[in-house]
């Protein structure tokens, strides 16, 4: 069985105006975690035998594992450790490592004078071979024999992120720092509310177009070419008209060039090599950015106040920040759409509610 072991140092110090900041340095590392292990595969050095590969068993009788063995079958069928089966799988393998590391600091402001909110920061990285835990959360590796290929960032790995929540009283009404008399009715009383969330975005995960992956092997991914995979910035939101050109083109944010399917035989395509690419790259989609503010207020109905109004009203994603979809699952290499930004984000919204409490 895996283990977790799990270490943080937490400092905490008051400040005035009744302020708390917290820095603190969260981690753990998970050994032997649950993932996935296919046993009747191939090693990847196999994948050099080409068409071979795609080839029925009976033209090249030397593969044949034993008498009576299928011989309209493949090679790649016939040089599995078990021909005779179609997968034998290990869906309790503990054979995954994962890492985490953080610094997470925190300003905390107790609701005083009409303010109080909550700021967090977190700076992290993930770090394993597989993004979820269980058999089902690793996907198929490069080269099961060679797990190290596939240690990258983790998929959901956000290396920056920042939350806000606040609410503000504000200093008109009755109780209050300026009572406004008759005019408290209308003006008196209303309540402010945000919430905040920026963060990071996701690893990229770039995969191979046009190749015929024989039975036996992992998933191949594509090449690096080159050191720059990208437009050298990530686009500020409003600073990119996201809409798709008259010829179909959307805003490149990855360079085509940078990445090629690995050498491939000549008649079946069947790759010859594993490819250079990580998992996941160090470079990420668009960030997460939202926004939602609120407004309310309490109407009194009548002299002894048992009996309240209370209104409000919410807007979600004001700038249109939110739900931008970046490269619209074109991260094939070969696609004429890859790495490419191609909507915008999602509408804004508002919502009025009204009750009356009694």
């Amino acid at each position: 069985p895996g283990y977790v072991q799990n270490y943080n140092l937490t400092v905490q110090y008051l400040l005035p105006n009744q302020m708390v900041v917290e820095g603190a340095f969260v981690g753990n590392h998970g050994t032997r975690m649950w993932g996935y292990s296919e046993i009747d595969v191939t090693p990847a050095s196999k994948l050099a035998l080409g068409d071979t590969l795609q080839t029925p068993v009976s033209q090249y009788p030397q593969y044949i594992p034993y008498a009576g063995f299928p011989t309209s079958l493949f090679v790649s069928q016939a040089i599995l450790p078990y021909p005779q089966f179609y997968g034998v799988n290990n869906f309790q393998a503990y054979n995954v490592n994962s890492n985490y590391d953080s610094f997470q600091l925190t300003l905390t402001k107790h609701l005083t004078k009409g303010l109080g909110f909550i700021a967090a920061y977190t700076f992290s990285k993930v770090l394993g071979y597989q993004d979820s835990n269980g058999a089902m959360g690793y996907g198929t590796p490069q080269d099961y024999f060679n797990r190290k290929l596939d240690y990258s960032l983790a998929g959901f790995n956000q290396t920056n992120v920042v939350k806000l929540t606040w609410t503000y009283d504000t200093p008109f009404g009755k109780g209050r720092k300026w009572d406004l008399k008759q005019l408290n009715f209308v003006l008196g009383g209303w309540q402010l509310a945000g919430l905040h969330n920026y963060a990071s975005g996701f690893p990229i995960a770039v995969y191979s177009g046009g190749l015929t992956v024989p039975t036996g092997f992992g998933s191949i991914r594509p090449d690096l070419v080159s050191a720059s995979l990208d437009n050298g910035s990530i686009p500020g939101p409003g600073s990119i008209n996201y809409q798709v050109d008259s010829n179909g083109n959307g805003t490149q944010w990855l360079t085509k060039a940078s990445f090629a399917n690995v050498p491939c035989s000549t008649l079946y395509c069947v790759p010859l090599t594993v490819g250079t690419a990580p998992r996941n790259l160090g470079i990420t989609g668009y960030p997460t950015l939202s926004e939602t503010f609120r407004l309310s207020k309490s109407f009194s109905l009548f002299k002894a106040e048992r009996a309240k109004f209370k209104l409000g009203a919410t807007l979600s994603n004001p700038f249109k920040r939110e739900g931008v979809n970046w490269v619209n699952g074109a991260t094939t290499v070969g696609n004429s759409d890859f790495g490419q930004v191609l909507s915008n984000g999602a509408n804004r919204t508002m919502q009025l509610e009204g009750r009356i409490d009694w």
